[in-house]
């Protein structure tokens, strides 16, 4: 409770119960309130990140990524169809099953868009060019940071790495 305020927490479980139940959304089995901490208990997703996939491993095939990208996509037109932005899209908040399906995560910057603020959110290299511009997040602000991760799973690195040949992490030197 510290380190976030319990109106964003509270949004995000609300947000999770409203998605929860799509396949490639990481569910959300119980909320615990205590005085100083809330514990949020998700399904256990075991594959880890995508990103940790692509650093170690590199590119996907066209195949695998079409797969992983219908599955991400599917999840994120859940969220549309809801009226939801999830306004953090990124390979980092994507867990892989065991058998190797995806898992959308981390709904802390989600929110509906009827309700937007007038603020930015997200990672800012998959950022929407008018998120640049300080609009609220919209619905295509999603879309296109699904497009960042396209590129980024059918070739190994950010379309936006000023010349950086594969993925690390931000402060890390590659």
């Amino acid at each position: 409770k510290s380190r976030q305020s319990e109106e964003s927490i509270r949004n995000e479980c609300a947000i999770l119960q409203r998605v929860s139940l799509h396949r490639c959304i990481a569910s959300l089995e119980s909320v615990y309130e205590e005085k100083d901490r809330f514990l949020i208990v998700m399904e256990m997703v075991t594959g880890g990140e995508l990103f940790d996939q692509l650093c170690e491993h590199g590119a996907y095939s066209e195949p695998e990524a079409a797969k992983l990208l219908r599955e991400v996509g599917g999840a994120i037109a859940l969220l549309h169809a809801q009226g939801l932005c999830h306004a953090d899209i990124k390979p980092e908040n994507m867990l892989l099953t065991s058998d190797g399906h995806i898992k959308l995560v981390d709904f802390g910057l989600s929110c509906e868009i009827s309700r937007a603020e007038a603020k930015t959110t997200g990672t800012l290299a998959y950022w929407a060019p008018e998120l640049w511009r300080r609009n609220p997040p919209k619905l295509p602000i999603d879309m296109w940071a699904l497009g960042v991760v396209l590129y980024i799973l059918l070739l190994g690195e950010h379309p936006c790495d000023g010349g950086h040949h594969g993925l690390v992490r931000p402060g890390e030197v590659g």
